[in-house]
């Protein structure tokens, strides 16, 4: 190859690579992950939003993203309204260049389906059989524009939930008033359905990959909405009209061939075309795949045809390519496999170090075995497929993960960046976690997850939100799992999911009490104020004249509890409970629940906890009384004859008990005392001697268990720290093979270099905290033997 060539290395992407490879020390596999974890910690883009649901506007903010958003009342007074827009609208995909081969029959089985008023049309089939071109085709074909509704809107969904797909409906299809220019806004999915329930309009879905259950769902809330989708999987049944794709008919197919070869097939070409059409069963893309060969590699048809003649064709075919390509090509067909993403030309060229990546991508391209949209590259299925089975892709992925997280780090402040490549992390999360690398996934959701939650993103924010929850707890950080559970508890909020949002911020709320993080209790404790009551007979009951029966109960064993701790006597305890309730009930409370009574239950560990002293309550006003569900924050009316505080003014009648105290004819109980004659008897001394070495011997047990559990746990990073190590070595002994052929730069096989010594060094620290734990071991288990 040219030298002089440009290279695609002076992107910023890659720019930014070189620059943290030279600047930082790879031991951790990402960079910052050991030392800099005050980064997660930092307030990312501090701002607000309004959160608008069907019944209220919240405001959430993340001025201290470290403990988690807070959400308060709107104090805007206007109003906010939701509405469909007047103007047409439509939102069409890019028109086909060349004309639709076959495919009359299904685009027929459409028009009449509309004709019919169907509104749940589905093309169905599997990868690349032509599902996106006849979507395309349809969304321009101009007798559907007659007889729908104005507005059509064409999107592609891969790895949308549905709570972006309806964002994205909202954004197409309403308007609202506008707020202030500092504050953005967001609809509840909610809210959002309850507008659109109404609306008319073409929604062509690209790419689902949802849940049967989230489709059926989507559909039906939609009723008005006519739903053109196409899919790998069927998802119709019993209703709809669901149209299966299958490879082409032998006539089109043939014509497919002479298409991509630009010229008619001869005599002797006819009848290998026929074979080859017949043995890749019409697929069009295979079909493109085996004639690009004749075109790249000046292969005739019939060599092609023999190469076939196999059990899984595919596989034989792809086997024959891949044999065929360069070293730089078969290195970015790897890197585009390892990761399963749509990159863009930079990015390869920063992850394969390669010159001319565009030239190669063009020419993978040229051949079929690359699929592009818009400027971005993916391997295509069976091509990765072959290629996962043969080829380790583990390195690869270890400096996706490297160059990625480098680079959301420093983009971290630029929320489009970050959106603009939300598939891609989200991919890179889904590896780490799959990995068992839960320090690296905690840190990258620490990063992304609030540009996912003020950008509109709640399907990506929650996903990314469950990985965090993962981690945290397979990691054993209870900081930072109390921590996701607020943020998912708090999305429920937003959600108007009631049910679900009490239950996770209950749990958050109990975990920060227990860690003693003041601060995290509060911002829990504040958006828990927002938690409407769940009404339920076994968790509140309505008082009316007289407590009922289990509320007396519940309040007698509570005051008991109070009155032995603090030294009363239950018998005195009855009486002023009996007052305090029946006087407390003159007045009729609103549902009062069962919780406030009984003594906190910790839910995440299943225990009973202390009460928070008032004091300790974080001061947070709360809008409605029966809005908390905790015995640490009753209300001062109906309740406050349930606080065991320092008001209970009958105490006095504990005092003139001295009435009991004159019982000295208890006291005088020391005629047994004067019991000298045990004393006498040493032999019953030696007793405290054999109880205490059986409690030593039971905590050296412990000890040395928990010795042996870590040395285990070290032995499992040293298997962990060897494979990665032996990894980077095969890596970077292949990378200088590609800069002896003059297709890579230097500065790659020496990141390669610095990646293996980093390798190197953890190995190093393994096996150095191994020598020091099982030293411990060999300790413990002496110092058991000499007790024993």
């Amino acid at each position: 190859m040219n030298q002089q060539q440009p290279s695609e290395n002076n992107s910023p992407l890659n720019q930014n690579l070189q620059q943290s490879t030279e600047s930082s020390t790879l031991g951790g596999g990402i960079q910052g992950i050991q030392g800099n974890d005050n980064i997660q910690f930092q307030a990312i883009n501090p701002q607000r939003i309004i959160i608008i649901n069907t019944h209220r506007k919240l405001v959430l903010d993340n001025s201290d993203s470290s403990k988690g958003f807070v959400l308060k009342n709107n104090s805007l007074n206007n109003s906010t309204l939701l509405r469909l827009t007047s103007t047409p609208l439509k939102v069409l995909p890019p028109a086909l260049t060349r004309s639709l081969l076959d495919r009359q029959d299904e685009v027929k089985h459409v028009l009449d389906a509309l004709q019919a008023t169907e509104r749940l049309i589905e093309f169905y089939g599997e990868e690349e059989v032509g599902k996106t071109t006849l979507l395309r085709y349809l969304a321009h074909h101009l007798q559907i524009h007659s007889w729908v509704p104005e507005k059509i809107l064409y999107l592609c969904v891969r790895n949308k939930s549905v709570e972006d797909i309806l964002q994205d409906f909202c954004d197409f299809f309403c308007e609202s008033d506008s707020e202030p220019e500092e504050i953005k806004r967001i609809f509840s999915s909610n809210k959002i359905r309850e507008t659109l329930k109404d609306a008319q309009a073409v929604v062509l879905l690209d790419n689902v990959n949802l849940p049967r259950r989230e489709v059926t769902k989507l559909t039906n809330e939609l009723p008005n909405f006519i739903f053109i989708m196409a899919s790998s999987e069927r998802y119709f049944w019993g209703e709809g009209c669901s149209i299966i794709l299958r490879g082409l008919p032998l006539n089109h197919a043939l014509t497919l061939i002479e298409r991509e070869l630009g010229r008619a097939l001869t005599s002797e070409e006819h009848s290998a075309a026929e074979s080859i059409c017949k043995i890749l069963n019409g697929h069009p893309q295979e079909i493109l795949k085996a004639v690009a060969q004749v075109c790249e590699k000046d292969i005739s048809l019939a060599e092609i045809s023999l190469q076939i003649q196999s059990a899984s064709p595919t596989k034989a075919l792809d086997w024959e390519i891949l044999k065929s390509l360069s070293q730089p090509q078969f290195l970015i067909l790897e890197t585009l496999t390892a990761l399963g993403m749509w990159l863009l030309p930079e990015q390869v060229a920063a992850l394969t170090g390669l010159n001319y990546t565009p030239t190669i991508l063009d020419t993978l391209f040229r051949r079929n075995l690359v699929q592009t949209e818009g400027s971005r590259y993916k391997v295509t299925k069976t091509v990765g497929e072959t290629l996962q089975q043969v080829q380790n892709l583990t390195p690869l992925r270890e400096r996706a993960l490297f160059y990625f997280t480098s680079w959301i780090e420093q983009h971290r402040l630029v929320p489009n960046h970050i959106l603009d490549e939300a598939n891609i992390i989200l991919q890179i999360l889904s590896y780490t976690v799959a990995a068992g690398r839960w320090t690296d996934a905690l840190h990258l959701c620490r990063i992304v997850e609030g540009v996912f939650a003020f950008s509109h993103r709640w399907g990506m924010w929650v996903q990314v939100l469950e990985y965090a929850l993962q981690a945290a707890r397979a990691k054993g950080d209870k900081a930072a799992e109390a921590w996701a559970l607020h943020q998912l508890g708090t999305y429920a909020l937003c959600q108007e999911d009631m049910k679900l949002a009490r239950e996770l911020l209950i749990k958050a709320l109990n975990l920060r009490k227990s860690l003693g993080d003041k601060m995290g209790t509060t911002v829990t404790y504040q958006n828990l104020q927002f938690v409407s009551p769940v009404v339920s007979p076994t968790i509140s009951v309505l008082t009316t004249s007289t407590p009922p029966l289990p509320e007396l109960i519940q309040g007698l064993l509570y005051y008991g509890k109070y009155l032995a701790v603090s030294g009363g006597l239950h018998v005195l305890g009855i009486p002023l409970v009996l007052s305090t309730l029946f006087t407390s009930s003159k007045s009729p409370s609103p549902l009062i629940p069962v919780t406030v009574i009984t003594p906190e239950i910790d839910i995440s560990r299943g225990t009973e906890s202390i009460r928070t002293p008032r004091s300790e309550l974080p001061k947070v006003s709360s809008p409605s009384p029966t809005n908390s569900p905790f015995p640490t924050a009753p209300s001062s009316n109906s309740l406050s004859t349930g606080e065991p505080s320092v008001s209970v003014t009958p105490s006095p009648t504990i005092t003139p008990s001295p009435t009991i105290t004159p019982s000295p004819t208890i006291t005088p109980s020391p005629t047994i005392t004067p019991s000298p004659t045990i004393t006498p008897s040493p032999r019953t001394t030696p007793s405290p001697r054999t109880t205490t070495p059986k409690i030593s011997s039971e905590s050296n047990s412990n000890t040395l268990q928990a010795a042996r559990d870590k040395l285990e746990t070290l032995n499992t990073e040293l298997n962990q720290a060897q494979a990665e190590l032996a990894f980077a070595q095969s890596d970077f002994e292949r990378m200088e093979q590609l800069h002896n052929t003059g297709a890579i730069a230097q500065i790659l096989v020496e990141e390669r270099r610095q990646l293996m010594v980093a390798k190197q060094e953890v190995l190093k620290g393994v096996q150095i905290r191994i020598k020091q734990a099982q030293a411990e071991v060999k300790r413990l288990e002496s110092s058991r033997g000499d007790s024993k």
